[in-house]
């Protein structure tokens, strides 16, 4: 008979290895959030998002959030901290894809290729519940993570590059604002995996490397690296990953 210890040394082994043997799960949508602070609509979508995160048909880590804010509110009163130009102009290049009038907050965009309000909830968990019989195949691998001055650097590789846009977001995973003017003074907002940094440019067919700047020291724990693929012809999500910072 082995000693206790020995034995709980090779339960812990092999506990350790059937964790590292276990497939990761596999993310079944992208889900873009264009809001802003100074919009007295956008609560509702954080309505919206606490209904998705209340469904227990998702798990964590299948649906890839990230919320861009806009910065065409910025002039009724109060300048929402986390807006950036890039993220509006992002959005108005989804016009032609959806086929919409035009751009306004908050909007859910799934996969590139749905566009509605962010206050629709049902619409929100019906599609979601239909990505799930078309989950991203998974072939985006994100790794080599490292910081470089002020550059969060990666390594990205995939099976489907071809005339693919990669896009990369560094995220924020909560964040709580108290807005003292504007449409919404004196109310507190909101916002989940808020874009701190965002990069896009075309993929190399091979893989090869790319950065996204970091404008401050950040807390590493409170941080992801969302990483997608992208058809510039259809705007179509062909792949997408999550990962956490080194």
């Amino acid at each position: 008979m082995q000693p206790p210890h020995k034995c709980l040394l090779l339960f812990l082994l092999l506990a350790h290895l059937t964790l590292v043997a276990q497939p990761q799960l596999k993310p079944i949508a992208l889900l873009e959030v264009y809001t802003s602070q100074g919009c007295s609509s956008c609560p509702a979508a954080e309505n919206t998002l606490n209904s998705l995160f209340a469904d227990s048909s998702f798990k964590s880590g299948e649906v890839l959030l990230v919320s861009f804010h806009v910065d065409y509110w910025n002039e009724n009163g109060w300048v929402d901290p986390f807006s950036k130009a890039t993220y509006s102009e992002r959005q108005r290049r989804y016009k032609a894809f959806l086929q919409s009038d035009g751009v306004y907050t908050p909007q859910f965009i799934i996969n590139g290729t749905s566009g509605f309000s962010g206050a629709n909830a049902p619409r929100l968990l019906r599609e979601l519940k239909a990505a799930k019989q078309h989950a991203f195949p998974g072939n985006l691998l994100v790794d080599q993570l490292r910081y470089d001055g002020n550059k969060l650097v990666f390594h990205y590789k995939s099976s489907d590059t071809t005339s693919a846009v990669l896009n990369a977001a560094l995220v924020h995973q909560s964040d709580t604002t108290l807005v003292l003017a504007g449409e919404n003074a004196g109310r507190t907002m909101y916002s989940w995996n808020t874009v701190r940094a965002f990069i896009n440019f075309k993929a190399k067919p091979t893989g090869g490397n790319a950065f996204v700047l970091l404008a401050a020291p950040i807390d590493k724990e409170k941080h992801k690296l969302i990483v997608w693929l992208q058809d510039p012809t259809s705007a179509n999500v062909k792949d997408a990953v999550q990962v956490d910072l080194p």
